[in-house]
């Protein structure tokens, strides 16, 4: 599917979208900011009215905030029909990699995530926070959106259900994936790791590998924090200010006299 280039603000959002999340778009003004955009948003533009957004909400939200004129879109035309059938296209495209390329595991799992996009398309009453008959709707246990959406593609490409979660799993939960991909980050236990630090270590662990050096999200999540002389210095600092404040509050000179005899005493300064 082609992409082109559409002003930032024609572009319509449904007024039951699901509300953004502010650390998503932070996420996406830092990177979009400095890399450009990665991954078009998607819309669809029926004949004479202006486009839908379909997906891409985050993306489209950082390239306000980053205040772009303009920004790049898959445009699907026509009816609905016509949108279903360019959704399906693309969902049989990324089907067909899944079957027979060899994919880096950051390149799987970002396909994966757009996949889960254009199945939500499909199926617009899974999306989060969907409304039907004037309430949310509200889902069984065991029939969730996830779990619908990891069945199908399992059965579509051949692969383990399990791999399809785990693949979304890593979708979810890591940040700029795409960026990722050839990176040293670009592994499985790499990605698993970095999806397990919290989001400012993330950003600095992707910007590290994104600029070319070679990280490990791994041995960031298992190794001890490092340490720092001024640390020691702080702590001496807040230690003295509580000897000072206990000391001031001493009930009578006699207290301070027994605290001053305590501290001589030779088991203090390590004498026998």
């Amino acid at each position: 599917m082609q992409t082109q280039q559409l002003s930032v603000e024609r572009i319509i959002v449904a007024r039951n979208a699901p509300p953004l999340d502010e650390a998503t778009v932070n996420a996406l003004v830092e990177s979009m900011g400095r890399v450009g955009l990665i991954n078009p948003v998607t819309v669809w533009r029926p004949t004479g009215v202006m486009p839908e957004l379909i997906a891409g909400h985050h993306r489209l939200e950082a390239a306000r905030r980053l205040q772009w004129e303009q920004i790049d879109a898959y445009v699907i035309e026509g009816n609905d029909h016509d949108q279903q059938a360019a959704v399906g296209a693309e969902i049989r495209g990324i089907d067909e990699n899944l079957i027979r390329r060899t994919l880096s595991d950051a390149e799987r799992a970002s396909m994966i995530a757009r996949r889960k996009e254009l199945y939500e398309i499909q199926h617009p009453e899974t999306k989060k926070g969907a409304i039907g008959n004037g309430r949310e709707k509200v889902r069984q246990i065991g029939d969730s959106t996830s779990a619908r959406f990891t069945k199908e593609v399992a059965k579509a490409t051949g692969k383990s259900e399990r791999a399809i979660q785990r693949d979304a799993t890593r979708a979810k939960a890591i940040p700029r994936l795409p960026e990722l991909v050839g990176t040293s980050l670009d592994k499985g236990v790499e990605l698993d790791a970095l999806a397990r630090l919290d989001p400012e270590k993330q950003e600095e662990m992707i910007n590290n590998a994104t600029a070319g050096k070679i990280v490990s999200a791994r041995q960031r999540l298992t190794s001890p924090p490092s340490h720092h002389p001024q640390d020691d210095t702080e702590r001496s600092i807040k230690w003295r200010r509580s000897f000072e404040t206990v000391w001031n509050k001493a009930p009578s000179a006699a207290d301070r006299e027994w605290a001053m005899e305590w501290i001589d005493r030779p088991i203090m300064d390590g004498s026998p």
